[in-house]
């Protein structure tokens, strides 16, 4: 079913029909269109489900076939929850364009000058890579973007007791990144020819693997972020 086809049942009780013979009664409680996923508070169902001490439940959206009413004298378990605070509009809109636009610069023109300024110098182009490093990880890690479809903001309850252990996490990839790097250089002349001098497209092979390299460091990182941040979501929400 479409989203728009379930929002006027939001904080209702009704009879959800789906795939695989499944029939539910549940109060519905909100949808998240990030996921394209419906979130239900399970009152009776003919498959099985846990117990009390977990009631939201999501339910994809193309797995509904019908939606009706429940039967008469069917009522919700507890009140509605308050609205997830991270799902709420966007406010801090300059303080949220202030973020892109140093996003921006330090990947574009600063990050042109850095590499400039720095390569030459020891462990210059290490140095230049990690601080344009640095600041691609909190983008795509908190920011929405066409392939990561959910962001989180700093005003969410959950994220900021996770922010001690995200900045661990990243100057653990940090020294990962300089170790590659500083090896890869090191290591440089006893590649084969083909390495050293070929190319991809108009990059040297060298340049074009190592960049490689890091950026599938950079996805590691940012992949396991999300995963942490959406691990601390869903205990967030409320039982």
């Amino acid at each position: 079913m479409l989203v728009e086809d379930l929002t006027p049942w939001q904080g209702y009780v009704a009879t959800l029909v789906l795939d695989g013979g499944e029939t539910m009664i549940a109060r519905i409680l909100r949808i998240d269109p990030d996921d394209n996923t419906l979130i239900v508070d399970v009152l009776g169902s003919n498959r099985p489900y846990p117990g009390s001490d977990q009631r939201a439940f999501a339910i994809p959206l193309g797995r509904i076939l019908s939606v009706t009413p429940a039967p008469a004298g069917l009522g919700p378990r507890r009140p509605l929850p308050p609205p997830d605070p991270c799902r709420l509009p966007v406010t801090d809109m300059p303080r949220r364009i202030a973020f892109m636009m140093l996003f921006f610069l330090i990947l574009g023109p600063g990050g042109a000058f850095l590499f400039y300024w720095l390569v030459g110098k020891p462990n210059g182009f290490q140095w230049a890579s990690m601080i344009v490093y640095s600041a691609a990880v909190p983008f795509l890690t908190f920011t929405r973007t066409r392939g990561l479809k959910r962001h989180y903001l700093f005003r969410c309850p959950f994220v900021r007791p996770q922010l001690p252990q995200l900045a661990l996490r990243h100057a653990g990839f940090l020294a990962a990144l300089f170790i590659l790097e500083t090896a890869a250089f090191q290591y440089q002349s006893r590649l084969p020819a083909f390495i050293i001098n070929g190319n991809v497209g108009s990059m040297p092979t060298f340049d074009f693997i190592l960049m490689v390299l890091c950026i599938a460091l950079l996805l590691v990182q940012v992949l396991t972020n999300r995963k942490l941040l959406d691990r601390a979501h869903l205990e967030y929400l409320p039982a």
